[in-house]
């Protein structure tokens, strides 16, 4: 992705997506596209309410806010996707802003990348996937909260 400037991603001949590479790896048109670019967390949820936006659509969801590409109803499903570096360690307790959305987890596995720590967080209704500066990672056993900016999770239809 470094060296272009408009990506294709294709599926048995078929063109799934094109766009500038930031834009399909953070506004994945499916399921499939996001999968395409590495591990997304993928959580299912409910939209309570949409309003339009600069750049498309705001849902206020269970649990907080996310970006959308289109209008979706009160009720409807969406599976929105959470790139692992846009999740944020946190202590228990801290104090949302902005609409974030927020998990709590107990950290169950961790994988030292240098520079990087990939852990592994289980809560209540899923297996997350974060990745933290290796300095600032919480240990296997312990119980964080996970926080993630309105601004990076995008709501994809189920």
């Amino acid at each position: 992705m470094a060296l272009s400037d408009r990506v294709v991603v294709m599926d048995r001949g078929k063109a799934l997506q094109v766009g500038a590479p930031e834009a399909v790896y953070r506004q994945p048109a499916s399921r499939d596209v996001a999968a395409f670019f590495g591990t997304p967390n993928l959580i299912e949820t409910r939209v309570t309410a949409c309003r339009p936006a600069n750049d498309g659509y705001v849902l206020s969801v269970e649990g907080g806010e996310c970006r959308a590409g289109r209008p979706f109803a009160p009720g409807d499903a969406v599976l929105l996707m959470v790139r692992p570096e846009d999740v944020t360690l946190a202590n228990n307790g801290v104090t949302l802003t902005n609409g974030q959305l927020a998990w709590t987890g107990k950290v169950v596995d961790g994988v030292f990348r240098g520079s990087r720590r990939s852990l592994s967080v289980e809560t209540p209704t899923m297996r997350f996937t974060v990745d933290c500066p290796a300095t600032r990672a919480a240990n296997i056993g312990d119980t964080v909260s996970l926080l993630v900016d309105a601004a990076n999770a995008w709501a994809l239809r189920p």
